[in-house]
């Protein structure tokens, strides 16, 4: 009896091993079909592996950046390639500890597409520590902001004061700039930008719809710059407020009408943080909320 037993066991035994090894030989031969299909798909992006591919954007760290700034504008329709342009173009961005990893991860998404491309970080309070590591970044340069040269209020970079003087710098310096939150990542190189920013006069930016420009913007504001509240919201009623990013091509037109009263605006408390103003959210039609400047030009 027991050794009818151990027969029955065993046969169990035998079944079980042939059809786990059945099974384990369907599934192998599964797998190798799906590489082999890998491959081949692998094949099809590749193409051929000796083909030369060409960039838009800075391929070699050691490439000059030299670029002859006089020829970027568009008013007296000087323009270089839009390679060229891509490559003298630079992005910006500035941060404090407290959207530090935010910043880094931004940097990551940009160097994830665009490995070459030049990065400029405004140091608006980050850690020492972490300023090396930046630097230790390929194409990173890590800049401060020179406070001493502008009016005390300034300093409160709350205000955004710093941002308009220092890109109205920028863009004189390289003649083009994407001007980025810390908080935003990008998903492919920004040149695909460049003939909507040149289509727009030399100046792009993301919007938001829920805010027009009258809703947050100080009442102020408008006194500061000479301009007429109700003839602004009657000319442009729906006037959107940019948010996140800031993509500027050098145009000497634009210099006189925006940058420069931009610029005058950001060296007087009164006009670019006036009192009463606020630096917060703005809750769609609540009346007398207002914010300062902020990102709203």
């Amino acid at each position: 009896m027991r050794n009818k037993q151990k027969g029955v066991i065993a046969a169990l035994l035998f079944a079980a091993v042939v059809i786990t090894g059945y099974y384990y030989h369907i599934e192998k031969a599964e797998l190798d079909k799906q590489h082999q299909i890998r491959l081949k798909r692998f094949s099809y992006v590749t193409r051929d592996p000796d083909r030369r591919i060409t960039f838009s954007y800075q391929t070699s760290i050691n490439q000059s950046m030299n670029f002859d700034v006089s020829q970027v504008d568009l008013a007296s329709g000087k323009m270089p390639s839009d390679t060229r342009l891509d490559r003298q173009m630079v992005i910006v961005m500035g941060f404090g500890s407290r959207r530090m990893y935010k910043g880094l991860g931004c940097v990551a998404s940009i160097q994830s597409h665009m490995p070459f491309k030049k990065i400029i970080v405004y140091d608006l309070g980050i850690h020492p520590k972490m300023v090396k590591k930046l630097r230790q970044m390929c194409n990173v340069e890590v800049r401060k902001v020179d406070f001493s040269k502008y009016p005390k209020h300034v300093r409160k970079t709350e205000n955004h004061a710093w941002q308009i003087l220092e890109l109205k710098s920028i863009l004189k310096e390289y003649g083009a700039f994407f001007y980025i939150e810390p908080d935003m990542r990008l998903r492919a190189p920004i040149s695909m930008l460049l003939p909507y920013i040149i289509k727009q006069n030399g100046i792009l930016m993301d919007v938001e719809s829920d805010n027009t420009t009258v809703q947050v913007t100080h009442p102020e504001l408008f006194r500061a710059l000479d301009m007429s509240i109700v003839n602004f919201k009657r000319d442009f009623p729906n006037a959107p407020i940019g948010t996140k990013f800031i993509a500027a091509v050098n145009n000497s037109a634009l210099v006189k009408t925006l940058w420069k009263p931009l610029a005058d605006c950001a060296l007087s408390w009164k006009c670019i943080a006036p009192f009463g103003s606020e630096h917060k959210d703005v809750v769609p039609e609540v009346k007398l909320i207002h914010t300062d400047m902020n990102f709203r030009f």
